[in-house]
């Protein structure tokens, strides 16, 4: 029998026509919106009803912050105790379906996992750990995570590359370490590894999970020892949420979403043409991070592929772009 779906949609005042077509590329399935409470909750007049409800109450988030872990976990809370749901699903507004909904209740209905998620563990290889374990194993701005950052520097040396890897940044050294500097990066590695060696999984936070592990997720959640572990860190929603799945599901699948790569600053990149296409080749239902434009080529696009109508006089410019840059990529 197919599974249910919900959806929740962490949200941040962002434009309600954005909104909108996220919602409405979500039907017939029961969306939640978390409103950050520090901002303005979006006039959604139209879309409140039985389907689309609000969690309450809100938490004030920032980015990576306790406030946004909590209440990711405050709306799973809710959707447990009002829905009736076999697999939520994580969101923001700045994603969308890429594929009909209805290939995501295929895969997950006849696949053998538990939750999908993008992560790997801290301590897999010294790269991983040496990339994380400076907000892993200290609070922020702490005396502590200022010298696992000094460490972390002595690692890697200057200006080193970012590799996106299971929707995270990964860091490599330029040039091999020699003389002095090979010194340096083994003492680097061996105080850190002194620092901190706790069990930890890092990955990304849009995760989809059946509702038996959703709630075990929470149930764990609400044990002082993981807030305790996990308040205080720096991206605390990108420890806390994958290394909370780890425990709470023995099966383990790739992330539903394809995540466009990230900037210098850690935050994704908006997609354009070319991205679009790469996400889609992925074989992944949803990606991120669209333009907050309703109008987007890449947008209406991606609408158009997962089934939606668009009224908007873009749409016909959505797939001839999304055909340029399929030709990009065969033509290198």
């Amino acid at each position: 029998m197919p599974v249910k779906l919900q959806f929740i949609v962490m949200s941040s005042g962002e434009d309600n026509r954005i909104l909108s077509q996220l919602i409405d590329s979500l039907a017939p399935w029961p969306v939640l919106i978390h409103q950050d409470a520090s901002r303005a909750r979006p006039p959604l007049p139209t879309m409140i009803g039985q389907r689309v409800q609000w969690v309450r109450p809100a938490l004030a988030t920032g980015w990576g912050d306790w406030g946004f872990a909590s209440a990711i976990l405050q709306s799973m809370g809710q959707a447990l105790r009002e829905g009736s749901f076999d697999y939520l699903q994580l969101l923001s507004p700045s994603c969308l379906p890429i594929r009909p909904i209805a290939d995501l209740i295929a895969h997950v209905t006849h696949g053998n996992c538990d939750h999908h998620v993008d992560a790997f563990d801290l301590g897999r290889d010294r790269d991983t750990w040496m990339s994380f374990a400076w907000r892993a194993y200290a609070p922020t701005a702490s005396e502590r995570q200022r010298l696992l950052s000094r460490l972390r520097r002595w690692y890697f040396g200057d200006a080193p590359e970012l590799e996106q890897q299971h929707s995270m940044s990964v860091m490599h050294r330029r040039h091999d370490a020699v003389g002095a500097n090979a010194l340096r990066a083994a003492a680097a590695v061996a105080m850190t590894r002194a620092l901190g060696q706790a069990d930890c999984v890092v990955g990304s936070v849009w995760f989809g999970a059946s509702r038996a592990v959703c709630e075990r997720m929470v149930q764990m959640a609400a044990c002082g020892e993981f807030r305790a572990r996990f308040e205080s860190l720096t991206m605390v929603d990108e420890l806390l949420i994958p290394t909370l799945l780890r425990h709470a599901g023995r099966r383990a699948g790739p992330s539903n979403h394809s995540v466009s790569p990230f900037d210098e600053d850690g935050h994704p990149v908006v997609i354009d043409p070319l991205l679009l296409v790469r996400a889609q080749a992925s074989g992944r239902f949803f990606a991120r991070k669209f333009r907050a434009d309703p109008n987007d080529a890449c947008r209406l696009t991606a609408l158009s592929w997962a089934g939606c109508r668009s009224e908007s006089p873009a749409s016909a410019q959505a797939m001839p772009l999304a055909d340029e840059a399929r030709a990009q990529i065969v033509l290198g």
